[in-house]
């Protein structure tokens, strides 16, 4: 849209919810500071909580307001509480400055984190059990009592107490498969009653030997009843089981505490048929960690994203600076460096294999006005998840982590928000997210049966990411229906820190893996998608095309000849050149009001993505939005479109930015009175003059993207003077809030 002078309805969404909260009367808000302390009521700003340990776990109601101060930085994960259908519960921020950093990394710069272990190899501390045991009978010196074996499904299998063989006398625990099933959960074997502790590290150390090598499909930490849920946050890799006895040790970070966790070996369609498994001497205890690290590093961030860690698979691949491998037997990084590490970088940030915002089985949740970083996993992630809201959020350097998944082996991922199984009436609007290992948003199902609905994308700003967005659901049990990635503005996809580090390099705007689940009604609508190292848009089976609606998207791709890539698996059906996208939407009836030139952003190379004048996609996006979540505010928080404007037909602009808007919070009081500035440009300071004395008045100054930058209260003047101060050059607007009216200007530093 090119203009609009009616602002009435334009309110920013956290004053929309703060006013909810505070009209009801058991809502509580809390703070969370740097200087705070555990040991305060956390109700207000002098008496804030301090970590996020205090946050997750302490138990919020509906409606309560959980809020950060900007400008601080917390480590760790955030556990949110769900709320319910009479309020959510509220994540957001306080104060003034940046948004507030939650960082998924430890630091290792310090020289005494690193051990040299000779080669250039600097390793991180090795760690010690320092727990009694927690397993009730982990010998199977009497017998096996509590322990269950079980088999369902076409796995035909026994388990017994035997003396035929053994690694310590007098007995160990025998499995005879003679057909393994079709599941890795067909046989399985466990001993419930453990008590664990959220936080702290276990380590599961046994002794086993099989008639034939196989690796095991996998060995959980879970609930011991109904619903199952994983009980641990880092990824565990299964062991290969040899012919000859061996011990072998797993590590598991407890994400809970709890007195009813299980650990159950999974072994169903893993062991060979007609095979003979022996266990013995399974043992459960806590570990003392001598370092920050408790789980795989995906990636290693040196000296503020300058340059990053490769990682390696075994330690016969660290040859060069940088190289690095994450040992899971023993809990220890190794890093190949020609020097101590922190010696020869200025900063070096490990990120941990966990999702930063972990909302397993959330509901009713509101994250706000955060910024996540350097987590190795997903930014936010999580299954089984209904009604959550995640708005201007800034999420960045996600990705990397190793993860086990029968029958690929180990896999790197992570995803910048993931609704992962069960997922339904979700929202993602105003989000920057960048520098993504995978997709930067998705929702997706493998294996459960699960329904994925109602789930909105909107008006966010994604570059550098392998995939802007990426979505798959199978089985045909499972159902997606009503799903809208609308007014998203997408560009460079894999152009990340990641892509010459992946095995498979195949950056993509949308991609699309195997669709088994009926989908319906999956709209792909009013989007930048500009430039990518391999195609913009990838379907693996061609027919799944027909379960999506492209359309009034704008397409621009100069990097590889590919702009559409259309399969049957690893057979090229039909791929489209720019020049050739008349051709895909005669033959696919996709994106048939779509554009292919180049969006004409206002300055590509410093980042400002708002449109010119001139851009093709002014007034280019869906002519009627009935229907259409479309939302109030594009990404900078500017109207959409609405009905009843001067316009004779209000049509909407494609990509995450409104044309022509003054940036920033504007409604019926606002006032085009003389405010000026002198001089302008400047580069050291600047006077903003009013030609009416303001009285209490209030400076916001936001910067291009929107963000606000800089605020000043209780003025009482004619003028105000602007100091450069840290602000990089550039333009920038600010409001002055006076007497009921707001005025608008902007500025230049040079």
């Amino acid at each position: 849209m090119k203009t609009m002078n009616n602002f009435s309805l334009v309110i920013i969404s956290s004053f929309v919810f703060l006013l909810l909260f505070a009209g009801n009367s058991n809502a509580t808000t809390y703070y969370v500071s740097n200087n705070g302390s555990d040991f305060h009521s956390g109700t207000s700003e002098i008496n804030s909580w301090q970590t996020l340990e205090k946050v997750n776990g302490f138990s919020f109601q509906p409606n309560d307001s959980i809020l950060f101060k900007r400008g601080d930085i917390w480590r760790g994960q955030l556990v949110p509480n769900s709320g319910n259908n009479n309020g959510y519960i509220y994540y957001g921020a306080y104060g003034a400055g940046n948004k507030p950093m939650i960082m998924g990394s430890v630091n290792l710069s310090d020289t005494s984190n690193w051990v040299n272990t000779g080669n250039n190899i600097w390793s991180t501390a090795s760690s010690s059990i320092i727990g009694s045991e927690l397993i009730l009978n982990p010998f199977f010196d009497i017998d096996a009592n509590n322990w269950y074996f079980y088999t369902e499904g076409n796995a035909i299998a026994s388990g017994e107490w035997s003396t035929d063989e053994y690694s310590s006398p007098p007995a160990s625990y025998k499995i005879n498969c003679t057909e393994n099933g079709d599941n890795f959960y067909d046989i399985q074997f466990s001993t419930p009653g453990l008590s664990i502790d959220q936080g702290h590290v276990y380590c599961l150390s046994f002794k086993a030997k099989s008639s034939v090598n196989f690796q095991l499909g996998g060995i959980l930490l879970m609930k011991s009843s109904s619903p199952y849920n994983l009980y641990y946050s880092n990824t565990v890799i299964p062991p290969v089981i040899d012919t000859v006895w061996n011990t072998y040790a797993l590590y598991y970070y407890s994400s809970i505490t709890a007195n009813d966790a299980m650990l159950d070996f999974f072994i169903g369609n893993t062991i060979p048929d007609s095979s003979i498994l022996y266990l013995d001497n399974v043992s459960f205890k806590e570990v003392d960690i001598n370092s920050p690290v408790t789980m795989d590093i995906g990636n290693i961030i040196f000296n503020q994203a300058t340059s990053f860690g490769v990682k390696k698979l075994d330690e016969q691949s660290l040859l060069t600076q940088g190289d690095y491998l994450y040992d899971a037997n023993n809990l220890r990084l190794h890093l190949y460096s020609t020097i101590n590490p922190g010696l020869f970088y200025s900063d070096i940030e490990c990120a941990l294999s966990r999702n930063i915002i972990n909302q397993e089985n959330k509901a009713y949740v509101i994250y706000e006005n955060l910024e996540l970083k350097y987590g190795s996993a997903h930014g936010i992630g999580g299954g089984n998840t209904d009604h959550i809201m995640i708005q201007k959020c800034d999420i960045s350097y996600i990705g990397g982590g190793a993860i086990y998944l029968p029958p690929y082996g180990v896999v790197r991922y992570g995803n910048g928000i993931e609704f992962w199984s069960n997922a339904s009436n979700n929202l993602v609007e105003q989000c920057r997210v960048w520098e993504i290992y995978d997709a930067a948003m998705t929702n997706q199902n493998q294996g459960n049966v699960a329904v994925q609905s109602n789930i909105i994308y909107r008006n966010n700003l994604i570059y550098n990411a392998e995939w802007s967005f990426e979505y798959w659901n199978r089985p045909t049990e499972s159902l997606t229906e009503n799903i809208f990635f609308i007014n998203n503005t997408c560009l460079f996809a894999g152009n990340t820190w990641a892509h010459d580090q992946r095995p498979d390099k195949r950056g993509r705007h949308l991609n699309f893996f195997q669709i088994d689940a009926p989908t319906s009604n999956f709209n792909i609508l009013n989007n930048v998608f500009y430039e990518a190292t391999s195609a913009g848009l990838y379907v693996l089976r061609y027919y799944d095309l027909d379960s999506l609606t492209l359309n009034n998207n704008c397409w621009f791709q100069t990097l590889t000849d590919t702009l559409i890539d259309i399969r049957w698996g690893n057979v090229s059906i039909n791929a489209f050149t720019m020049s050739e996208f008349a051709d895909y939407q005669n033959l696919y009836q996709q994106d048939t009001s779509s554009i292919v030139q180049s969006p004409e952003f206002t300055d590509i190379n410093t980042g400002n993505f708002q449109l010119q004048a001139n851009s093709p996609c002014i007034d280019s996006g869906t002519p009627d939005t009935t229907g259409i979540p479309v939302g109030e505010f594009d990404f900078n928080g500017n109207t959409r479109v609405q009905v009843g404007n001067e316009m004779l037909s209000a049509i909407i602009d494609i990509g995450c930015y409104e044309h022509e808007y003054q940036t920033g919070i504007l409604n019926s009081d606002f006032c085009n009175s003389n405010v000026k500035v002198y001089p302008n440009p400047f580069d050291k300071s600047a006077l903003i003059k009013n030609n009416i004395k303001m009285v209490n008045a209030v400076l916001i100054i936001f910067n291009s993207f929107g963000q606000i930058v800089s605020t000043q209260h209780n003025i009482n003047s004619f003028e105000i003077q602007v100091n450069k101060g840290n602000l990089k050059n550039g333009i920038y607007f600010f409001q002055i809030m006076n007497d009921g009216k707001i005025h608008t200007g902007k500025f230049v530093i040079e």
